[in-house]
Formats: C-alpha cells, structure tokens, sequence
C-alpha cells in the first residue's frame, strides 16, 4: 500500500478536484504564444528575404561600374604618360616648364 503511495507521488498527476477552464485558459494562451511567435519569425525571414533580394539587385548594379573604374583609372594612366611625354619633349627643346 505504501508502495503504489509513493508511485503516485513520483510521478506528476491531477485530481479531479481541479477546474478544467484554467487548463483550457492556460492551453489557449500557450496556442496563441505560439502562434505569435511563428508569426514574427515569419515576418522575419520575409524581411530577410528582401533584404538579400535588393543586396543581389544592388551587387547587379555595381559590378559595372567596377569595369567602367578599371578603364576609366587606364585612361587616367595613359593620360599621364602622354604629359610626361610632351614635359620631356618640351625641356629637350629647351623651353621653360610653367
């Protein structure tokens, strides 16, 4: 007798003296947590999505211009070859640099 007393003070159990609407209460405010909970996630992955679609639209965008640098610092250099090119021409003639 004392054994089957101690089995049921092992394990977790309720009596039928306890009412079944704060049980209902309580499950319904856990379903709703829940429920809650799952929204927000995704809302969040939703937000996430867009941002990596408009990082992708973006990298899209600039690595053009990436390309248009590269010539554009080419030029530059061809540029200033060509200046170095007249100075020295200029002071082999013998005229003054400004």
């Amino acid at each position: 007798m004392e054994e089957e007393e101690d089995d049921r003070d092992r394990y977790w159990h309720i009596s039928r003296g306890v009412p079944i609407a704060p049980m209902l209460a309580m499950l319904g405010y856990v379903a709703t947590q829940v429920a809650i909970g799952a929204w927000f996630a995704s809302s969040m992955n939703a937000r996430v999505d867009a941002g990596e679609r408009a990082q992708a639209q973006l990298q899209i965008q600039v690595a053009p211009l990436g390309d248009r640098l590269t010539r554009v610092e080419e030029r530059l250099s061809a540029v200033q070859t060509g200046i170095s090119d007249i100075k020295t021409s200029l002071q082999a003639q013998g005229k003054p640099q400004r």
